[in-house]
């Protein structure tokens, strides 16, 4: 009798428990649903995706991949990056120096022996990566002394390209082509005239103007290692997910990648500053610890997001097809899924 009693309270907590688990499960999905759905704001183009150790806990495609002929949003359009594009490069800098080609603490002269400016000899690598060179145009003086603050600027990463392609003696796009070859990303490119027949429709949103739409990657091509990758949701969770698990590089320069001693605010991760290191902010002054990078353009008309909770390995990545320049407007979606995701169950 005292077994089978014991037995049924087992049997009746774990029904509990499971109820209680599934409950915020469809609490999170439910939450997630209202809010793309809601039009207050603005609405909602694009996809998104949630996997948690390689499991899809949500997915959605909303909107419109080509708004004139009202063609639905599919989970396999492919989207312009923009400044998500950074962390692909970031990695591809930390992989030459890990293979000794270069020291991210050297001035960037040194593998960039024709720049003429006097600020090439004393700008680090390393302030390229994190947006502390002082940097806001090549052609201007420095905003501050390298290393003292923040300022985030395309040409750091123009730079870093560049960087790149000297030390390894190849063009960018061969390099970046190779690595996404590698960790099978087919559907992830550095874009030139022949590779863009499957971009989506991107929607250039300015106040005062009408709308207008975007049929190609209108970015230089010597701006691509800053904000011009193509990509889909499931190449960049994929992507997301290989890299913070030892997939990419090794665990001393992933070491690196989420080290950071410069923190900066952006209104898609709230009103704190929070670090910023090589082509990331990492939020670990609360719980849930998370690292993310955001990327827009409104003259490109394409918007992404993209977290990822060490604890629970979990990535969300967000991909619109249309930007604004309100940027308060433009990340409100992103903003509110972050804050939904901090607050779930999945990543505790």
């Amino acid at each position: 009798m005292y077994f089978t009693r014991v037995l049924f309270y087992v049997v009746a907590l774990t029904i509990v428990v499971n109820t209680s688990f599934a409950q915020n499960i469809d609490n999170t999905t439910s939450r997630l649903d209202t809010l793309l759905n809601a039009v207050e704001v603005r609405p909602f183009n694009g996809v998104i995706l949630i996997k948690q150790q390689g499991k899809v806990l949500y997915e959605n495609a909303i909107g419109f991949a080509d708004y004139d002929k009202k063609i639905p949003s599919k989970m396999e359009n492919e989207f312009v990056l923009l400044s998500n594009s950074k962390q692909i490069t970031a990695v591809l800098i930390l992989m030459a120096a890990d293979d000794g080609l270069l020291q991210l603490e050297n001035p960037i002269g040194q593998y960039l022996p024709t720049l003429s400016m006097p600020w090439a000899n004393v700008i680090t690598v390393h302030q390229l990566l994190n947006h502390s060179s002082g940097l806001d145009a090549a052609d201007k003086p420095l905003l501050f002394e390298p290393g003292a603050s923040f300022k985030y600027a395309d040409i750091n990463y123009v730079l870093l390209g560049q960087i790149i392609e000297s030390v390894r003696h190849q063009t960018y796009a061969d390099i970046a082509t190779a690595l996404f070859n590698k960790l099978g990303l087919k559907h992830t490119y550095v874009p030139n005239a022949y590779n863009q027949q499957n971009l989506i429709i991107g929607k250039k949103m300015i106040e005062g103007e009408l709308p207008q739409l975007i049929d190609s990657v209108i970015i230089a091509p010597h701006k691509i290692p800053a904000a011009g990758i193509v990509s889909t949701v499931s190449d960049l969770s994929t992507w997301v997910e290989l890299l913070h698990t030892g997939k990419i590089i090794s665990d001393t320069i992933y070491q690196k990648l989420i080290h950071y001693n410069i923190t900066a605010q952006h209104v898609a991760f709230g009103p704190q500053k929070i670090g910023y290191s090589c082509g990331l902010r990492i939020d670990d002054l609360n719980e849930p610890v998370y690292y993310g990078h955001t990327g827009t353009s409104p003259d490109q008309g394409f918007t992404s997001f993209t977290l990822w909770f060490p604890k629970s390995q979990t990535s969300v990545v967000v991909l619109e097809n249309c930007a604004y320049d309100n940027m308060d407007v433009n990340y409100y979606y992103e903003a509110q899924i972050r804050a939904i995701m901090t607050q779930s169950n999945w990543v505790k």
